[in-house]
């Protein structure tokens, strides 16, 4: 199964997981009128929970590893951290990471793995080039 199918699966799956255990729904036409403090514990919350940790977990390694290996493979990488370039990638999102060191070693799996990339120091950022035998 391809990873963009189960991206979806388990998006579906969490989305319905959601609105099955929330007694509150919430379908709007319009937006003129404001929504009560129930609709937004109940609905708004838990809709922007579940948006959040979708990104951190699925999408911000694949941006913050592509943004990586991007700048060092074009020569555009510039002396920092790799906590430094991890949050300049990561301020696209105006989110906040909440669980760095998983965010951070799946990044890290991914430079590997995509981009053929090890990290050799954190301070400054630093890579090595991985040659895979062909």
């Amino acid at each position: 199964e391809s990873i963009n199918k189960k991206l979806i699966n388990i998006s579906i799956r969490l989305i319905i997981r959601d609105i099955y255990y929330t007694e509150v729904f919430m379908l709007r036409k319009s937006t003129n009128e404001d929504i009560s403090d129930e609709e937004c514990k109940n609905v708004i919350n838990p809709f922007y929970d579940n948006y959040h940790i979708f990104l951190e977990k699925y999408v911000m390694p694949e941006v913050i590893a592509y943004y990586l290996a991007n700048s060092f493979y074009r020569n555009a990488m510039w002396e920092a951290t790799f906590l430094q370039h991890f949050n300049s990638a990561s301020d696209m999102f105006n989110l906040i990471s909440e669980n760095y060191e998983k965010t951070k070693d799946e990044v890290i799996k991914l430079l590997r793995l995509k981009y053929a990339l090890e990290i050799i120091s954190e301070d400054p950022l630093d890579f090595k080039i991985i040659e895979y035998p062909m």
